[in-house]
């Protein structure tokens, strides 16, 4: 069995271009307005100095590659083509905003690992606990449509204001019936009963 090899991790701040005000983001902050894209050239030459020190010293590179938004950079899919090539690992840090079905798969096509979301902005929806779950495995799946799921979990708020537990829901990603339940009943230990579920056993 071959040892693992230690992974070198870059932020790779490419570009302050965004179209999004984010209350997070620092580049707006106090009224900054000077932004900066790396060009191209620097960008291949920080690329390959990290790569060499990364071989020098024994390490795997990983580039977080970041910005404002990293894909409005004018030259993003030639960066991540530059990547691709090179075979190191790497993921994107930026906003969901311009993410469509044909740009995730030219992502995955050139390697991108992972595309870590900034979601401000976006409205909060409260989902329900037990719903949560089963809409998760519906979303794992590609389902459409209604399914029959069962969440036994443990506790969680429900719906009527009682703690559900063990529910059967006709759901689908964006709303559910509650079809069946194990009726309530009291927890030995109270909360305990939480932390240690055998005493409701």
């Amino acid at each position: 069995m071959s040892a693992l090899v230690p992974t070198f991790t870059f932020q790779f701040h490419i570009t302050d271009a965004c179209d999004q005000r984010c209350r997070h983001c620092y580049i707006f902050a106090e009224g900054a307005c000077n932004l900066a894209t790396m060009p191209y050239g620097q960008v291949e030459h920080v690329i390959a100095s990290a790569c060499e020190m990364c071989e020098h010293d024994n390490s795997r590179p990983y580039f977080y590659i970041t910005g404002g938004d990293p894909i409005l950079h004018p030259d993003f899919w030639r960066i991540c083509e530059l990547l691709a090539h090179r075979k190191v690992w790497w993921c994107v840090m930026g906003n969901p905003f311009h993410l469509t079905p044909e740009v995730c798969a030219r992502l995955k096509s050139l390697g991108c690992r992972k595309y870590q979301l900034s979601l401000d902005g976006l409205p909060l929806v409260e989902v329900q606990h037990h719903h949560a779950h089963i809409a998760s495995v519906i979303g794992e799946h590609g389902l459409s449509g209604h399914v029959l799921g069962l969440a036994i979990d443990g506790t969680g708020s429900g719906d009527d204001g009682t703690v559900w537990g063990c529910e059967l829901l006709v759901a689908d990603r964006v709303g559910y019936d509650r079809f069946w339940h194990l009726p309530a009943f009291r927890l030995p230990g109270a909360t305990a009963a939480i932390r240690e579920p055998w005493r409701a056993a």
